[in-house]
Formats: C-alpha cells, sequence, structure tokens
C-alpha cells in the first residue's frame, strides 16, 4: 500500500518530467515521451495528436506557449483531474518559463 508521502513524491516527480518535457526543443524526443504516457500519438507539421489509453483524444500545437502545452500534457496523462494529480505543475512551469525568457 502507498504511503500518501510517496504518492507526493510521485506526482512531483511527474511534474518535473511534464516540466522538461514542455520545455523540449526536439519534437521528435517529446514524441516518444508521450507515447509511453498518452497511448498513442503522433506529430506532424507540429501538431501533437493523440489518444488515451481510456479512449480520449485530443491535440495540441507543438510550439504552444509553455503553459498551455503543460497543461494539455497533464490532460492527456491524467483527465479532468490533473489538477489534483500535478497540483505543482503550473507554478513549476511558469518559474521555469521566466528562468528562460532571461
Amino acid at each position: 500500500m502507498h504511503t500518501f508521502e510517496s504518492v507526493k513524491t510521485i506526482s512531483k516527480t511527474f511534474e518535473n518530467k511534464i516540466v522538461q518535457m514542455t520545455f523540449e526543443p526536439d519534437p521528435e524526443t517529446f514524441i516518444k515521451w508521450f507515447r509511453v504516457m498518452a497511448g498513442t500519438a503522433t506529430i506532424e507539421d507540429d501538431i501533437v495528436v493523440y489518444e488515451t489509453l481510456d479512449g480520449r483524444r485530443g491535440g495540441f500545437d507543438f510550439r504552444s506557449d509553455p503553459s498551455t502545452k503543460a497543461v494539455m500534457i497533464a490532460f492527456a496523462i491524467a483527465g479532468m483531474q490533473w489538477t489534483s494529480f500535478f497540483p505543482g505543475l503550473m507554478g513549476k512551469v511558469n518559474k521555469e518559463w521566466k528562468k528562460r525568457k532571461k
């Protein structure tokens, strides 16, 4: 049985990986990882299209701003409950985005 602390650790690990992949510049590297996380995924002309294992479908522009891209990734992974699974995600994305803008 997982403890609350181990669940929080797993959540933070996923958040960190989502942040990293949000800023990944190589579409092929991103899509290889995203296929593992989302189910099926393709990228063509910078448009990412996916279908999750539970049948949800979606898509987004690979070049989206980091906030939008992170939300789309998190939604593909966790569905509508993504904010519960990844509560610190947007703060981490915004912090990284500000750091990269300098």
